[in-house]
């Protein structure tokens, strides 16, 4: 579980907002956060997914539906199959889910541990962990700061 402190650290070296504060130090499904913030659903569509030897990338798109879909966030998930359980590899093939949902459905308790942060003019990202019985993924998301409020 990430250490409240190291967050509140890594936070406090940036000027950032509520919403990014929040946003980037979240342990809770970012598709819910940003669907909350944005005040529509935020849907979730793979836009690649690579299966290797050891492990599955997955790059994802969460977006609003609107007349003119709207990305809110792009995301990259690092799957080792052999600390993952297979039930939730299965998963991993609808490619409408997201990795939250996923582990919800399944019902996997998970604890995420923030690995860092990054914020430039235009862009904020996390990196994080998530961690469960027979669950050990890495995901990296970006948010377009001009999108947030």
């Amino acid at each position: 579980m990430t250490d409240i402190r190291k967050t509140l650290e890594m936070l406090g070296k940036h000027e950032l907002s509520t919403v990014e504060r929040v946003l980037l130090s979240s342990t809770g499904t970012v598709q819910t956060l940003l669907s909350v913030i944005h005040k529509h659903p935020v849907k979730v569509e793979v836009i690649s997914q690579l299966n290797y030897d050891t492990v599955m990338v997955r790059w994802v798109r969460l977006y609003i539906e609107t007349p003119d879909p709207l990305t809110v966030a792009l995301a990259e998930s690092i799957i080792p199959y052999e600390l993952n359980r297979a039930d939730f590899i299965g998963k991993m093939g609808d490619r409408d889910i997201g990795i939250g949902q996923a582990l919800h459905v399944l019902g996997v308790n998970t604890e995420r541990e923030i690995l860092g942060i990054h914020v430039d003019l235009a862009t904020i990202a996390r990196s994080y962990r998530i961690r469960g019985h027979g669950i050990d993924i890495l995901i990296t998301e970006s948010f377009q700061r001009d999108g947030l409020w």
